[in-house]
């Protein structure tokens, strides 16, 4: 159902030339006009302006220039920017309430520190919490006593989403 939509996302140009059907099929899956509006509007300014640009323009302006997008707040525009290769921390619920349970003042700061000690990025950091996050229900538990002992956290953190995304 969703390849199909937006022609499969073949190109933006593609998306635009033939908009209304578009528009029609995304309707008939997501009934909000609003957000179906935003995403023409994007693949109009891909079209427009060419994927190079945009992409040079998120590098430049962060997650600020994906937000002057109708319906893009700062988790949608984070999620799309990580999409697009962007190096970003998403403040998505369970990042939030990590960051400030370890005693960050936001999702960015405590990736941007963790990708310091562990030498891998943000967004790495950043998707290692969250799928620790989703598949451990009790997982702010192990981020209690967090900010006096990060190193060791992290490696527990680590080690238990290779356990549990590791089949069998």
């Amino acid at each position: 159902m969703g390849t199909s939509l937006f022609l499969g996302w073949a190109s933006a140009r593609a998306i635009v030339r033939h908009s209304e059907r578009c528009r029609q099929s995304a309707l008939s899956v997501f009934a909000h006009e609003g957000k179906i509006e935003a995403i023409l509007t994007l693949a109009r300014e891909v079209s427009q302006t060419g994927f190079a640009k945009v992409r040079e323009r998120i590098e430049e302006d962060g997650t600020d220039y994906l937000q002057s997008f109708p319906y893009l707040g700062p988790a949608t525009s984070c999620h799309l920017a990580k999409n697009l290769g962007i190096n970003v921390a998403k403040p998505d619920r369970h990042l939030l309430r990590i960051a400030e349970r370890a005693g960050y003042s936001s999702p960015d700061t405590m990736c941007r520190h963790i990708s310091e000690i562990v030498s891998d990025k943000d967004c790495v950091v950043d998707l290692v919490l969250w799928r620790y996050a989703t598949l451990n229900p009790q997982y702010l538990a192990t981020f209690s006593s967090w900010s006096t002992n990060a190193i060791v956290a992290i490696g527990e953190v680590a080690s238990q989403v290779l356990k549990l995304d590791t089949p069998g």
